[in-house]
């Protein structure tokens, strides 16, 4: 590791090199009595994804409420399916376990950057993404 900020990390059957800063960022966001929002810009294989870092929590709640209401058969059973994902969360809270191993990032109000391109806006909608896959960040938003 060249870097004292990072850490080594077992997941999806490798080793891979996390920012410890970053994992505090994301620690804090997911703990439940602080429940930090943060502006976040993020640098992923060369595409600047900037938006609001939320808790997982808070992202499925938002795929749930995106989807609720739509006529669609599609869209009811994808609210259904995230649904039980956020009951799973819910009870997960309840357990005095120790706290879990970020592995993912969860945002809204999502931008997307490319290279000599505009940026994507996903008017609202949520984005989630591998912490492996972080090349860099700065706290706050992109804007143009």
């Amino acid at each position: 590791m060249s870097e004292e900020t990072n850490e080594l990390k077992y997941f999806e059957g490798k080793y891979i090199e996390r920012d410890i800063y970053l994992n505090t960022i994301i620690a804090l966001i997911e703990h439940k009595e602080i429940q930090l929002e943060v502006g976040i810009t993020l640098n992923v294989g060369g595409a600047i994804i900037s938006g609001i870092a939320i808790s997982r929590k808070k992202y499925l709640e938002g795929i749930v409420n995106a989807v609720s209401g739509k006529d669609s058969s599609v869209a009811k059973l994808f609210g259904e399916i995230y649904g039980n994902f956020l009951e799973m969360e819910e009870d997960s809270e309840e357990e005095t376990a120790a706290p879990p191993d970020y592995n993912f990032i969860h945002l809204k109000n999502v931008q997307i950057f490319g290279v000599n391109q505009e940026p994507i806006s996903l008017n609202g909608n949520y984005w989630r993404g591998k912490l492996s896959a972080v090349d860099g960040y700065t706290i706050g938003n992109m804007e143009l």
